[in-house]
C-alpha cells in the first residue's frame, strides 16, 4: 500500500438519507417519482468536496483501502456509566448507522478523490464521540505485480 492521504472536514457530519417524492396523477393515483437530497446532505457534500480538492490534485485510480472516522460531540444527556438503556456509554451506538456515512463521503469525493466509489476495496467506518468533523484517510492498493 502507499502513504495515506488524509482529508479532514470539520463540522457537523451528515449522513446519507434520501428523500423519496411522491407524485400524485390527475386521476387520483400515486407514483414514486426520483429521490433527492435533503439541502443539509448537499450543503455537507459540498464541503466535502471542497476539503477534498485541498488535499488532492488528481482522482485516484485502482483498488483504494478508505478509513472513515465520524466524529460527533457527546451529548450531555449521555451516561457516563453503563445502564440498561445504555450498556455501553463510551460508544456511539445510536443511529444514524455507519454504512450511511460511507454513502454520503463515498459520493461527495467521487471525481475528487476517485475516479468512481466503486473502487473502493476496503472500507472501515467508525463513529466516535469527539470534535464534530469527518475524516477520510485514503491508500492506494498496490499489488504485488505493480511493486515490481
Amino acid at each position: 500500500m502507499t502513504t495515506p492521504l488524509q482529508i479532514v472536514i470539520p463540522g457537523e457530519p451528515k449522513s446519507e438519507r434520501k428523500r423519496q417524492r411522491i407524485l400524485r396523477t390527475k386521476s387520483g393515483g400515486s407514483i414514486i417519482g426520483s429521490r433527492t437530497d435533503e439541502p443539509d446532505r448537499a450543503d455537507f457534500k459540498s464541503r466535502c468536496a471542497l476539503f477534498a480538492a485541498q488535499v488532492v490534485a488528481r482522482p485516484l485510480s485502482g483498488p483504494l483501502c478508505v478509513t472513515i472516522i465520524v466524529q460527533r460531540e457527546r451529548p450531555k444527556s449521555a451516561p457516563k456509566r453503563p445502564t440498561k438503556g445504555c450498556p455501553w456509554p463510551d460508544h456511539w451506538t445510536q443511529k444514524p448507522d455507519c454504512d450511511n456515512f460511507a454513502k454520503i463521503v463515498g459520493d461527495a469525493l467521487t471525481g475528487i478523490v476517485w475516479l468512481d466509489d466503486a473502487q473502493i476495496t476496503d472500507l472501515m467506518v467508525l463513529k466516535r464521540w469527539g470534535v464534530p468533523q469527518v475524516t477520510v484517510e485514503v491508500q492506494q492498493i498496490v499489488t504485488e505485480t505493480e511493486a515490481a
